[in-house]
């Protein structure tokens, strides 16, 4: 199989692990023998299982900016987001199915701030302060089933 520069240089620099028996640093094995590790190469200490990503409860200002597009479940509640979504934060995310971004803070959510998530089944923003939403900041999410 021919792969190009770029999925060969992804490739190189990110190995996601679903060993049993696997320990280091830095590692942590569940019940269930499923590994976690911190995934996030910022200051952000969020931890990610698979392809799902938590950051809930860590007290974050702003969304990690380096986070895998193959991730499908992102965690972010009980963080203050407050007003640091816009159209561009979800942009390289194209396979999200679930995002949780209740209990931050967020007063406003900007139009087409999910344009790109399609495949988003469900969004959480309970607990939230916002006041006001415009008929587009929902726009391109065909998929949404629970909001």
């Amino acid at each position: 199989m021919l792969r190009s520069n770029a999925e060969t240089d992804h490739a190189s620099t990110r190995l996601w692990f679903a060993m049993e028996d696997l320990t280091a640093p830095g590692l942590g094995q569940t019940k269930t023998g499923v590994v976690t590790f911190s995934c996030s190469a910022t200051e952000h200490r969020c931890e990610c299982r698979d392809i799902a990503i938590n950051c809930t409860g860590l007290g974050l200002k702003s969304l990690p900016m380096d986070i895998e597009e193959q991730m499908t479940k992102y965690y972010m509640a009980n963080n203050y987001l407050n007003y640091t979504l816009d159209e561009e934060t979800f942009s390289k995310l194209h396979r999200l199915s679930y995002l949780d971004l209740s209990n931050n803070s967020l007063t406003h959510i900007p139009p087409l701030a999910f344009k790109n998530l399609w495949r988003l089944l469900m969004l959480s923003l309970k607990d939230n302060h916002i006041k006001n939403l415009l008929n587009s900041t929902f726009y391109g999410l065909p998929s949404l089933r629970t909001l």
